[in-house]
């Protein structure tokens, strides 16, 4: 016998409810109870089926009219699922209308459950809606991860195998451009007799061009031993003083050639620190050479070391060239990068030098900036840490 009450509103109102006759026999139920308790059949008494438990009463007429209408609680008798609610009468029926109350995590998770199974107004339609978003959510991350790390390991690949390709390209280049070097020295030089200036003339110009291109292929060579981590320091104690006049006197023809004039400023005080010298040096011609290329004769460049209240060594080497446009100052560090266009660049080199002289400042734990603008020159700040330093400065007479 069906109730009175239109099963689609009580639906939407609770999601959960049976109707049993003054013999407590059930006649109706629906809201997907069968899912939580697959033992209710219409014609079973509700005494079969639930235990009231709150108040703890018999399923008697006498105890019913006591407890119409009121908040009660029932408990299956076989799940022990508990089920809040309250029993409205009618002319011939009782209709119980509630929730259940899933207590644990495992008891809503094993109840096989929806979020469609419960009216949009019923508590457990959002619940149960979140842990069905929250699912999509953990399988959607997984194939998100899953697909990460495949496009991470194909990108490491990749680059192990260029890594390898440049190491192996660049000692296959070096062998055949010794030699060039090394027969261009020969011929310019008369070793095995007169050759007439302008074959000297000739000999000279593969000679720079060798050494030019030796120098791009052990870069590239460094890079590859750089990104594949099998560049280490060889600490000892070095004098920095040394290292910068060493430094000057290697670029000082070139510098001269565009009468360029390189200012020397030492603070005596930070000679000697804790370092590779062959990466010190090579950090310091890098910047020094790149300083040179890019101021016009007649220019001036600073290079100046001191130590900081920090008790840092800083060495600043400045020049009044053509600058850097302040837009492009955070990609100068990067490998390869050229500033000017590659068919419009006046200026030669690979784009390698700044990136192998910043790895090698982090090797050692430093720091290098450049702050530049177009047109007000460039100033490059090595920062080496207190821990480097030897030599502190004497302290102050009292």
């Amino acid at each position: 016998m069906k109730t009175s009450i239109d099963s689609n509103t009580l639906l939407e109102a609770i999601g959960y409810y049976f109707v049993f006759g003054k013999d407590f026999s059930i006649t109706e139920f629906g809201g997907n109870l069968e899912k939580i308790i697959p033992e209710i059949q219409i014609g079973k008494t509700v005494g079969d089926i639930f235990i009231l438990e709150r108040p703890s009463v018999n399923w008697s007429l006498e105890d019913l009219d006591f407890i119409l209408k009121k908040p009660i609680s029932l408990r299956s008798t076989s799940d022990k699922v508990l089920f809040n609610g309250a029993l409205y009468p009618s002319d011939s029926h009782v209709l119980f209308a509630g929730y259940p109350v899933l207590v644990t995590i495992d008891e809503i998770t094993s109840s096989n459950l929806k979020m469609t199974d419960f009216a949009p107004s019923n508590p457990l339609h959002f619940y149960f809606g979140t842990l069905q978003a929250k699912d999509t959510l953990l399988q959607d991350l997984s194939e998100m991860t899953k697909a990460l790390q495949k496009t991470t390991k194909e990108a490491q690949d990749a680059n192990a195998a260029k890594t390898s390709f440049l190491a192996t390209m660049s000692h296959e280049l070096r062998t055949p451009l010794n030699s060039i070097i090394g027969f261009s020295d020969l011929l310019r030089n008369e070793i095995n007799g007169p050759i007439g200036s302008e074959y000297i003339a000739y000999a000279d110009d593969i000679n720079i061009a060798g050494h030019n291109l030796l120098s791009v292929v052990n870069d590239v060579f460094t890079v590859a031993k750089l990104e594949s981590g099998q560049i280490e320091l060889h600490d000892i104690e070095c004098d920095i003083t040394e290292i910068l006049n060493s430094c000057i006197h290697k670029v000082k023809a070139t510098a001269q050639e565009e009468n360029i004039t390189i200012d020397l400023q030492l603070d005596d005080s930070t000679a000697l620190i804790f370092a590779d010298p062959e990466k010190v040096n090579h950090i310091i011609n890098n910047v020094l050479s790149n300083a040179i290329k890019f101021t016009p004769q007649g220019g001036e460049i600073s290079l100046r070391s001191y130590l900081s209240i920090e008790e840092q060594l800083v060495i600043e080497i400045c020049d009044n060239g053509v600058g850097i446009k302040s837009d492009c100052l955070e990609t100068v560090f990067e490998p390869f990068r050229q500033i000017q266009k590659v068919h419009t660049r006046e200026y030669e080199g690979s784009g390698l030098g700044l990136y192998i002289a910043k790895s090698f400042v982090m090797l050692h734990n430093g720091n290098i900036t450049i702050s530049s603008d177009e047109g007000d020159g460039t100033k490059v700040e090595i920062v080496f840490p207190s821990e480097r330093i030897l030599q502190q400065p004497a302290l102050p007479n009292k």
